[in-house]
């Protein structure tokens, strides 16, 4: 039920794609809480088109790697390998530490899909 509040909610929201974003990615995870993988991939994907790097570098970096992951999950290997890079190639001075993380996972991913 909170997913689908999220979404109906984040659908009205006009004047922030950021906001926007933000109920989308949290739906996603909600859906995702709830084995509601299609979906959670779906609300992933719609935070990560509303954002720029350049903007939110981490917020996009997270959503891009969420995206990436349950696109791997469902069998989407390339489609997920496409996304992580785009993960790697975000730059930020400002938040370089906070890529950090999302960045090391983002290679583990990489390296796993690539080895199986």
């Amino acid at each position: 039920k909170a997913a689908k509040s999220l979404e109906n909610a984040a659908k009205k929201i006009e004047d922030s794609k950021e906001i926007k974003a933000y109920y989308f990615f949290i739906a996603g995870n909600y859906r995702e809480r709830a084995n509601e993988t299609k979906e959670a991939l779906q609300n992933f994907s719609i935070s990560s088109s509303l954002l720029v790097a350049k903007d939110t570098p981490s917020f996009f970096a997270w959503s891009l790697f969420h995206t990436a992951r349950l696109k791997a999950l469902t069998g989407d290997k390339e489609g997920a390998k496409k996304d992580l890079g785009r993960v790697l190639e975000i730059e930020s001075e400002e938040s370089a530490e906070n890529l950090k993380s999302v960045k090391e996972l983002t290679t583990y991913l990489i390296l796993k899909l690539n080895k199986g």
